[in-house]
């Protein structure tokens, strides 16, 4: 009898959240480099707040929340629908790779006045010890670190919506 008064309490507090509960519920994403070159990556989402049940998100959808390539990893955040439906990674790591002009590789995936709020970060590699670091989004702020085994420190910013776009090459 127990058990089913502790999944009565259960489902009952998870009707009434109406709000997101205090604390960061969002989306983090990894991509790293090993001393050899290789580059993999990987996100994970904020939690469950506002997701309805059963619904899978972008992170488990393969070229949507992350996707690799053997020179080049990418992970998103922002509205999982629109990362979904455009499979926004593998469609940044497509263009990034064919693009003059890296600092509108995410405008180039929406067509003009379509919705959009999402995020990337990107790393490139190079080929001669060095990655270039790609961030770009249409969010309120997008918070960024990366540390190289070269770097004393690492490097964290904001990147704000004033300036949605930072890119920087680092040496490995």
């Amino acid at each position: 009898m127990e058990k089913k008064e502790e999944l009565a309490a259960k489902k009952e507090n998870k009707e009434n959240q109406s709000e997101a509960p205090d604390g960061v519920e969002d989306t983090v994403g990894v991509v790293c480099v090993d001393s050899c070159g290789n580059l993999t990556c990987t996100t994970s989402s904020g939690g469950s707040v506002f997701k309805y049940s059963g619904r899978l998100g972008q992170c488990c959808t393969h070229g949507a929340g992350s996707y690799s390539t053997p020179t080049c990893g990418i992970v998103t955040t922002g509205n999982g629908e629109q990362i979904i439906n455009k499979l926004l990674a593998v469609t940044v790591a497509n263009k990034l790779s064919h693009c003059d002009n890296p600092c509108g590789v995410l405008d180039d995936c929406f067509v003009e006045g379509e919705q959009r709020m999402c995020g990337f970060l990107a790393v490139q590699l190079e080929g001669d010890g060095r990655a270039t670091v790609h961030a770009q989004h249409t969010l309120t702020n997008m918070v960024i670190g990366f540390q190289s085994g070269t770097m004393e420190k690492p490097v964290v910013r904001v990147v704000s919506s004033h300036a949605p776009v930072f890119i920087q090459t680092v040496q490995l």
